[in-house]
């Protein structure tokens, strides 16, 4: 009885324990862990004129705007390849997103960052290039979007009452 007693108790049954309930965990884990989605998102080339695409691998949510801000989200950032550029300027942010499933248009208004000038270097590409370049990944992605109408902080671009200043 002692000779078990001393077997339990030792570090490596311990040890052996531990890696079974990690091992354990690890596989529930793999099997019913959260949902992936392989995407492809389109940034521009070197040339700034053509665009290519680049695979992604998205978490699936709940529901269909929080997959296409996900999206977004995911488009707004750098690519994985290297040979591929950014399609916005960094710190632009997503302020709202509504998908109208009655019409199939989704309204997006983008920050200000989109357009503003800063001091850096001036931007390859233009802010209808940027837009157009956004609108192809998500009607790409999203079969059924008809159509996409981007404002930036609130504001239509090329309107005649645009600013292009945050107010």
């Amino acid at each position: 009885m002692k000779n078990i007693k001393v077997f339990l108790t030792s570090p490596m049954v311990t040890a052996g324990l531990l890696f079974l309930v990690f091992f354990v965990s690890l596989m529930i884990f793999l099997i019913h862990g959260p949902e992936k989605k392989r995407v492809i998102l389109f940034f521009p080339e070197d040339d700034y004129v053509d665009v290519a695409g680049d695979f992604h691998i998205l978490p699936v949510r709940d529901n269909r705007s929080e997959n296409m801000k996900v999206l977004l989200g995911e488009a707004l950032l750098e690519p994985y390849d290297f040979h591929l550029n950014e399609t916005v300027p960094e710190g632009v942010v997503i302020n709202s997103l509504i998908f109208d499933s009655g019409k199939n248009i989704l309204y997006i208004d983008l920050s200000i960052e989109l357009i503003s000038l800063g001091e850096e270097t001036p931007r390859p590409l233009d802010g209808d290039k940027m837009l157009e370049i956004l609108k192809k990944n998500l009607m790409f992605n999203f079969h059924d979007v008809a159509d996409v109408k981007f404002t930036v902080d609130g504001q239509v671009p090329h309107s005649h009452v645009f600013s292009g200043a945050s107010s």
